[in-house]
């Protein structure tokens, strides 16, 4: 009964014209990050140039972040909608006269939307290193296609944010049983981030702020902080002791509200 829930929220999503909407915003927002990022309008600034590799390991932790975070805004009515829908159109209670468990639907319902939102990150994926080489970037500052690059800011940075904002905003829509609340977490989430960072702000406190970022971008701050240019051109993000803390504290964060 799980694949079958599963399946029929997957083939909803596909037939719905704000799936696609959402795919073709991001691409181009992540193409336009990237191609900014890497001098395609250098001659409206007239800058000139820099010593840093815009896609460097450090910077398509940055690239392939930002547009992957503004998605957050958009997991209520993805990730929400699947369970509250059942309750706006009153069809859950034709549903629960099925016999499936509880952690069938529920599961089932989650999984979909997470994959719809993965969906979309793939999107984000293909727009960002697009972006890079389109006419008029500044060649001199990109360097070769690197799948580690993206895969590290994707398997570091985005994926357990990603099921940490979920997990949240999922549970609050089957609780309360409306996406708008969905949508209001998500304020409340920004600004609780926004208060942790002023909070941890002080260098006294870095430590601290490395594992309880639920971003995870103080943990990272933590190890590269003190980078120079050459090393932020070459490294890739690394994978230290407080980061590995950090992600297992809001994995498990999220799997608690689940």
């Amino acid at each position: 009964m799980f694949l079958n829930i599963f399946f029929n929220e997957i083939k909803y999503w596909f037939n719905r014209p704000a799936f696609y909407i959402y795919t073709i915003i991001f691409f181009l927002l992540s193409v336009f990050i990237s191609a900014a990022a890497a001098g395609i309008f250098d001659f409206i600034t007239l800058t000139t140039g820099s010593s840093k590799i815009v896609n460097s390991p450090f910077g398509i932790a940055g690239l392939f972040a930002a547009p992957a975070s503004l998605l957050i805004f958009f997991y209520p009515s993805i990730i929400g909608s699947t369970i509250s829908r059942d309750y706006e159109s009153e069809i859950h209670t034709i549903l629960y006269s099925y016999p499936f468990s509880k952690i069938n639907y529920l599961s089932a319902k989650f999984l979909s939307g997470f994959f719809i939102v993965n969906l979309i990150i793939l999107i984000i994926f293909l727009g960002t290193p697009l972006g890079l080489i389109l006419p008029g970037t500044n060649q001199e500052i990109v360097n070769p296609f690197d799948l580690k690059s993206y895969l590290d800011a994707y398997y570091i940075v985005i994926l357990p944010n990603l099921f940490l904002y979920s997990s949240i905003i999922f549970g609050v829509a089957t609780f309360t049983r409306n996406v708008y609340v969905g949508f209001i977490s998500v304020i409340i989430i920004v600004i609780i981030e926004a208060l942790l960072e002023g909070l941890f702000s002080n260098p006294d406190n870095r430590f601290i702020a490395a594992l309880l970022d639920p971003s995870g971008l103080s943990a990272s701050n933590y190890y590269t902080r003190y980078w120079t240019v050459s090393e932020q051109n070459e490294l890739y993000l690394p994978l230290g002791e407080l980061l590995i803390y950090n992600r297992l504290i809001f994995i498990s964060f999220g799997s608690l509200v689940l």
